[in-house]
């Protein structure tokens, strides 16, 4: 069985809007309130004029976790030319348990293309498995749903991108930058199909990924 992009992957072009003067200024990590910072998401909850956490309910979690592991990874001065993907994450409402596994599948395409890493083709050909199992299944509902939904979200999928990350960390730091914007990129793309073949092409080095 075999998923298709609808054609060729493209980043996204978030605004170039600036943000106001009362945004709070990006940091590493969670923050209490405004006053002491903000990391991405919690920027994209202040804007919104929702509560301010790091899991607002205007952006998907599997996007948000990205954005969450980019802003925290790339190197302080790249930090704030995030601040244009804002209105992009806003806009990224919840998606599928498919669409989330599509997305997770391009994010690690992206990592492997940067890193060269085996580790991540394992993780990606596991995600790839989980595709096919809810592809035979669909318009599953009900309690068990939820719950395979709700343990695998925090669990399998956050462990596979905090792994991608980690083999990213090993390049030289503008190479890992590039490569953490473009999680972010493919994460925003959202997905109508992906292909899955049992066999994932060998991620190429950073050095020729740029």
């Amino acid at each position: 069985m075999s998923y298709q992009w609808q054609g060729p992957w493209q980043p996204m072009r978030p605004s170039d809007e600036q943000p106001p003067h009362s945004a709070p200024v990006l940091g590493r990590g969670r923050h209490l309130n405004p006053r002491d910072g903000a990391c991405l998401m919690e920027y994209v909850s202040f804007l919104s004029g929702g509560p301010f956490t790091d899991t607002p309910a205007c952006t998907d979690r599997l996007v948000a976790i990205v954005a969450i592991l980019a802003n925290d990874n790339v190197a302080g001065p790249r930090r704030r030319e995030l601040i244009r993907y804002a209105p992009a994450l806003a806009a990224a409402g919840p998606r599928t348990d498919r669409e989330r596994v599509m997305t997770l599948i391009a994010v690690l395409d992206v990592a492997a293309r940067y890193s060269g890493s085996t580790e991540i083709t394992r993780l990606r050909r596991r995600a790839e498995r989980r595709l096919v199992r809810l592809t035979r299944r669909p318009g599953r509902t009900g309690w068990k749903a939820r719950l395979d939904e709700a343990v695998w979200l925090p669990g399998t999928a956050r462990r596979s991108l905090e792994s991608a990350v980690a083999a990213l960390a090993v390049l030289p730091p503008d190479h890992r930058d590039k490569a953490l914007i473009a999680m972010l990129d493919a994460a925003l793309a959202r997905p109508s199909s992906v292909r899955t073949s049992g066999r994932t092409p060998a991620p190429r080095s950073h050095a020729v990924a740029g």
